[in-house]
């Protein structure tokens, strides 16, 4: 017996030692170290991949994979394929996407490249391209696995299949390219999965296909798809079924059929931004009922006009295949169709041999005045045109059965034989032509509003499709923004009878909003928002437009003494007399906001109902006042003054001036914040307008800057322009009335990431320097120019910081050291960290005088930095504040002996408020110190707040919603003396989204009150204004 007990005691030591010699990983850890796929048995030296997963999956605790190879490396799947089976807990750790490789070329045809069919693994650090089948997928009761870091690229079938019933997958930071199906198929099987800031292109069918629900979709990229680029459904669904998705802040772009496709219900599509799709940007299917759409960008569908409609509608079968463009695949013979441009040129497309056959006419004897569709049948002789779509009211051949039955034999009753054919010139010409003379009637000779062939297909001019292509109820639109689409909003058939667009802006090529095929009860709620009412077309159904109007009271006199008026009484009646609205307004003088209908459309683009003019009535005892409104746009607004004057509080200001005070004229200068032309507007307070010219080339669409500065000393400002970024680093100086003085290539000229500028006196010569760097994008190199001998001469160059930056810098300038003379001030934005420089002109050059980070190092939203003498002793303060991301934290420091000391910071909104925080400072009290202006850069409402800065504490002065409060596109703010008055006045205008009106505030009282609006552009631009104030003479 004992030497059997030794027996196996060697046997077990012997094999002991040969598995601690064959396996040298750690427990649960395995490292790849050749790139054959065959195995060895053992994952020791030459360790495979396929060896580590087999060690792997033997191991029964979790297990991490990693990989110690020659970079870049290739591991080729010569047979079967990766599979992660049953024991899970896997973590697959490459080495990053550009180091190492895995084939799948040579893999089973038959089998998913890596097929997983077990929870929790992790793959991260690879690429896998060239897969056999598809490159990834999970299946069975696979779920909770986690895919991040990874490049998936020409597979032959799809990307990546989630297949499993576990569901509740992560998909991050993934590119998918080029693969030979779809994308991303996301099936019925497990729900709840998470796809984030991926891009997924060039897939030859869908981009992602989402069948599941609560899956979350968002911050991603989608291009290039051969079918859609998101579909969002749920298999063999016939009735309501919930989607319960989150798809948000996506762009969606380039795909050659629409950019997200939905039918199924109430999902979350909100802030994505499409374009560039062929057919519609957002298509809404029947079934994808009571959704939440909001804040979403929908534009440019497809900007190039297609000059000629190729159709094969026939008058005896109306047929549903279109082509544009270059027309292929067959047609109907007999079928002619006679398209008419815009300039008047016509040609002539005919059906031979089941071939689209396109032949010219040789005397264009119309001028059509715009684009047109004829049908009409082709004998092989001579060409037999119908009358006009549009003419008698004709929209098809269908309406025109109905409609010209009365003059025998329908729609055959108006032939006429145009055309004749000659086969020597291959071309047709004009005969009998008589003007559309029909049956003593005459047809127009352009479209039913703007529409070639049946306006449910949604061409309009040229123009393909539409930003929104709805088939279904129920539905809310909120602050949406289309531009550039063929039809904005396209509603169709009767499964789409009601829905809401409430505070959108919509600016198509052809109609804004397109009701077709609904049922006569149907209504479309068009509420508060932005749009051309020529663009407004009904076939069937009832487009019934709503717009807010609210009503400021006020009492006074004159400018100066105007002040809200509270609990005052306010009426709203229609153009009939009919009471729609009564209210009180408040101790802000505003009444609440009202909904209020004006009208709606019905039939093709007239009006019916219209209740406007409306008649406001506001009363407070016996004084009365009135004003008359046009409900023509969103977020109206009437102002009555009642003139009733409180005489105890008439300002005491003898008109006499007041020690440090600055008592200027001043003038608004305006520019385009985005999707502008470069023109440069300049007013009086009052809105008289001043000058109005293009800083550059007018056919650029973009953002542009102007600021003022006094650069040549004559006590006027003059304006100098910055482009934003995608344009060249070009400066340009103008005098106020747009005269050119000088114009600065900054940087090099292929540089695009926009130009931003501070200006101030940096040598103490009495004359305003511009100090420029970068908007974005570039390094932190600061030019600093001054005036010289009539042209601006570079005074400085340098870098603010380490050359390789590349986020882009804030500037400020002010008199932080009390020296007379202005600093500089220098700050990264969006990327870079909080970390505030100052920099003073000596003996020839800028030096750094100190630093210190204003919030905490890690931040990397950006900051904004000004300066201002808020507590009167000469010495400007530093304020700074978050330009994106972070909480609303407001920050005063001040520069003494060396350092930068923090004097007090505030939240003066929530503290979960994440949108940025815009800052100005101004004298707006006429006490000799600076107040701060503060309001949300984006996301939040117009709440704007003034505080002051005594003993080093920020204190509350006053708020107010300076438009609407449900408008969230941000503000740009500025204060200034303009009226000569010692008062800084406070300016403000839409950022984003708003329509360009430009609004001015006065305190007075112990309060801010309005006391001037104007447009600074088309009411219709809704690009958001950038403003600044300069002094004039």
């Amino acid at each position: 017996m004992k030497k059997l007990f030794v027996f196996f005691a060697v046997i077990f030591l012997a094999v002991g030692y040969f598995i601690i010699l064959g396996n040298t990983a750690e427990a649960g850890n395995y490292v790849v170290k050749s790139t054959n796929w065959a195995t060895t048995g053992s994952c020791g030296a030459s360790c495979t991949l396929r060896d580590a997963l087999a060690a792997a999956d033997a191991d029964l605790e979790p297990s991490t994979i990693t990989f110690d190879l020659s970079y870049p490396a290739t591991i080729s799947i010569t047979s079967d394929n990766i599979n992660l089976g049953t024991e899970g807990n896997l973590t697959i750790q490459g080495p990053g996407t550009g180091q190492l490789i895995i084939d799948g070329a040579g893999g089973n045809s038959g089998l998913d490249s890596i097929a997983i069919t077990s929870n929790n693994n992790l793959l991260s650090g690879f690429t896998l391209r060239n897969s056999a089948r598809t490159s990834i997928s999970t299946s069975g009761s696979s779920g909770q696995n986690t895919f991040s870091n990874l490049v998936i690229s020409d597979g032959t079938y799809n990307g990546l299949t989630l297949d499993g019933s576990g569901g509740g997958n992560t998909l991050e930071s993934l590119v998918v390219a080029d693969n030979g199906s779809n994308g991303i198929h996301i099936t019925p099987s497990g729900d709840s999965n998470s796809l984030t800031d991926s891009v997924i292109r060039d897939s030859a069918h869908q981009g992602v296909i989402i069948q599941s629900i609560g899956n979350t979709f968002s911050g991603n990229t989608v291009s290039g798809s051969g079918y859609d680029g998101v579909q969002v459904f749920t298999p063999g669904a016939t009735e309501q079924a919930s989607g319960q998705n989150t798809i948000s802040g996506n762009t969606i772009n380039d795909n050659s059929w629409h950019g997200l496709k939905v039918s199924n219900a109430e999902n979350a599509v909100t802030n994505n931004t499409l374009y560039a799709n062929a057919y519609y940007q957002i298509y809404l299917e029947v079934l994808a009922i009571n959704s939440d759409l909001s804040g979403n960008t929908v534009r440019d569908s497809n900007t190039t006009p297609v000059n000629i409609y190729y159709t094969n509608l026939s008058p005896l079968n109306y047929g549903s295949t279109d082509y544009t463009g270059d027309p292929s695949g067959g047609c109907n013979g007999g079928d002619a169709v006679l398209a008419i441009n815009s300039d008047g040129s016509s040609s002539m497309l005919i059906c031979d041999n089941n071939s689209i056959l396109e032949k010219a006419i040789s005397d264009d004897a119309i001028s059509a005045g715009g684009f047109m569709v004829i049908l009409g049948e082709y004998s092989g002789i001579n060409a037999t045109i119908y009358a006009p779509i549009g003419a008698f009211g004709i929209s098809n051949y269908a309406t025109c059965q109905t409609v010209l039955a009365g003059l025998g034999g329908g729609c055959d009753a108006v032939k006429m034989n145009y055309f004749t054919y000659s086969a020597g010139t291959e071309q047709f010409s004009w005969t009998n032509f008589n003007n559309f003379l029909v049956s003593g009637g005459t047809a127009s000779a352009s479209l039913a509003p703007g529409y070639s062939a049946d306006p449910a297909v949604g061409y309009y001019d040229g123009y393909l499709w539409a930003g929104y292509g709805i088939w279904s109820s129920g539905n809310t639109f909120s602050n949406e923004t289309l531009s550039n689409n063929g039809i904005g909003f396209l509603f169709h058939d009767t499964t789409a009878d009601i829905n809401t667009v409430e505070n959108s802006a919509i600016d198509s090529l052809g109609q804004d909003v397109v009701l077709t095929d609904l049922s006569s009860t149907s209504n479309i709620a068009l509420d508060n928002s932005s749009f051309t009412r020529e663009k407004l077309w009904v076939n069937n159904g009832n487009l019934n437009v709503s717009q807010n109007l609210r009503t400021k009271v006020t009492s006074g006199v004159a400018v100066s003494t105007v002040s809200p008026l509270a609990d005052a009484t306010v009426t709203v009646a229609d153009k009939d007399g009919a009471t729609v609205a009564t209210g009180m307004s408040g101790s802000d003088g505003y009444t609440a906001n009202n909904l209020l209908y004006s009208y709606s459309v019905t039939d093709g683009t007239t009006l019916a109902d219209d209740r406007n003019p409306f008649a406001v009535t506001a009363t407070y005892g016996d004084y009365s006042g009135s004003a008359t409104v046009e409900l023509d746009g969103p977020d109206k607004e009437a102002i009555i003054n009642l003139g009733v004057v409180d005489e105890e509080e008439q300002d005491d200001d003898d008109g006499g001036t007041i020690e440090g005070v600055e008592y200027t004229n001043g003038y608004i200068v305006t520019a385009p914040a985005a999707a502008g032309s470069p023109q440069i507007m300049t007013y009086k307070h009052d809105g008289t307008l001043l000058s109005s010219f293009m800083a550059y080339d007018s056919s650029l669409r973009g953002e542009f800057k102007a600021i003022t500065a006094d650069l040549r000393g004559t006590g006027e400002d003059e304006i100098i322009t910055l482009p934003g970024i995608g344009h060249g680093p070009h400066l340009k100086v103008f005098k106020r009335d747009g005269t050119p003085l000088e114009a600065e290539m900054v940087f090099d000229k292929s540089f695009k990431g926009g130009l931003n500028a501070v200006t101030g006196d940096f040598n103490g010569d009495g004359r305003d320097e511009i100090a420029v760097a970068p908007l974005a994008e570039g390094g932190p190199q600061l030019k600093i120019y001054r005036w010289d001998d009539g042209q601006l001469k570079l005074m400085s160059d340098f870098f603010a910081y380490n050359k390789n930056l590349r986020c882009g810098l804030n500037l400020g300038a002010g008199d932080v050291d009390e020296s007379g003379r202005e600093s500089l001030l220098a700050i990264p934005r969006e990327g870079g960290g909080p970390h505030l420089r100052i920099f003073k002109f000596e003996e020839g050059a800028f030096k750094l005088k100190a630093d210190t980070f204003t919030h905490e190092e890690a931040f990397r939203g950006g900051t904004n930095v000004l300066t201002g003498d808020f507590d009167g002793d000469n010495r400007q303060e530093i304020i700074v504040s978050p330009l994106t991301h972070g909480g609303p934290n407001v920050r005063a420091f001040e520069y003494r002996n060396g350092s930068i000391d923090l004097l007090d910071w505030h939240f003066p909104y929530d503290e979960d408020f994440h949108g940025g925080i815009n800052i100005t400072a101004g004298d707006i009290n006429a006490d000799a110190h600076a107040e701060l202006v503060v309001s949300p850069l984006q996301h939040g409402g117009p709440n704007l707040r003034v505080y002051s800065l005594d003993n080093n504490t920020f204190d509350l002065m006053d708020w107010l919603y300076v438009y609407d409060k449900d408008f969230h596109g941000g503000l740009n703010i500025k204060a200034r003396d303009l009226e000569n008055d010692g008062r800084a006045e406070l300016v403000v205008a839409p950022r984003t989204h708003g329509g360009p009106n430009i609004r001015i505030y006065h305190y007075y009282h112990q309060g801010l009150y309005p006391i001037g609006a104007f447009w600074a552009y088309d009411k219709g631009f809704h690009g958001g204004v950038n403003i600044d104030l300069g002094k004039r003479d």
